[in-house]
């Protein structure tokens, strides 16, 4: 195996650790310091997921620093940050127990609040400027109908 593959894995190993760990803080922090819902903290989890998602994709056709390893660090970080499954295991658990207005209105929220965060995501970048637009490297908004 290669030296760079070697790298690679590290990278999302750490990054996917980092994840890992932020995901925990933010459920004992939602569960246990906030007493919210079960399910708030897995929607927290998944929009701040597409809002880094959104800083990431905006950032790394222009960025030289980032491009080597934003694709390993955002796999292994927002791999490992957001919850696909627990947000689909809410869903069915709140269908189970509720009325199915109350698991609909989760799977929206997810939606619309993940497109929200994925976008300010992108604008944040693009508002501090961390960029210089390239007309060989379109950025992740220019690819973006309008």
């Amino acid at each position: 195996m290669s030296l760079q593959i070697q790298k690679m894995w590290i990278v999302i190993g750490l990054a996917g650790v980092m994840g890992a760990l932020s995901r925990w803080c933010i459920s004992f922090l939602t569960e246990y310091i906030l007493a919210l819902p079960i399910f708030v903290d897995t929607i927290i989890v998944n929009v701040l997921g597409c809002f880094v998602l959104g800083l990431v994709l905006q950032m790394v056709p222009t960025n030289e620093t980032l491009r080597v390893h934003m694709k390993d660090i955002s796999a292994g970080f927002i791999g490992s940050f957001t919850t696909f499954s627990t947000f689909i295991a809410d869903s069915y658990l709140l269908l189970l127990v509720s009325h199915p207005f109350i698991p609909g209105t989760l799977i929206m929220g997810h939606v619309l609040l993940g497109l929200i965060g994925f976008q300010l995501g992108l604008r944040t970048v693009k508002k501090r400027k961390f960029q210089t637009e390239s007309p060989t490297e379109p950025t992740i908004s220019s690819r973006i109908p309008k």
